[in-house]
């Protein structure tokens, strides 16, 4: 009688997600159907995060391959893809590189093979 029923997180799919971060002003990740505000980064993490872009970037001049920043969003997860699944990663990686046709559409969310991300303790 005094225990109490343990409560379930909130478990979302990934279109439920997607919906969801279009309308925020802040970046959040999705994984397997949670969803997580991000931290801010010191200024450490951001000099590490642009250095790495910087060095990774200039070595794809020449090729079909970019590097991206940490405003692209990135999916990573089962294929094939289900936007009604709760299964999968999107996440904002401090550098992702790209190896395919270039879009124009800025709200496309890239799936990617290489996602880095820093930490400076």
């Amino acid at each position: 009688a005094g225990e109490r029923a343990l409560e379930r997180p909130l478990r979302y799919t990934v279109e439920e997600y997607l919906a969801l971060e279009r309308e925020a002003e802040e970046r959040h990740e999705f994984l397997d159907g949670a969803i997580c505000a991000m931290a801010g980064e010191s200024n450490e993490h951001g000099d590490i995060s642009l250095n790495l872009t910087v060095e990774i970037g200039s070595q794809l001049k020449g090729t079909q391959c970019r590097a991206r920043v940490k405003d692209t969003k990135v999916r990573s997860g089962p294929l094939p893809f289900n936007p009604r699944q709760r299964k999968g990663l999107y996440s904002y990686p401090d550098m992702s590189s790209v190896c395919a046709k270039r879009t124009s559409s800025a709200s496309t969310t890239l799936a990617t093979r290489s996602a880095v991300s820093t930490s400076s303790g």
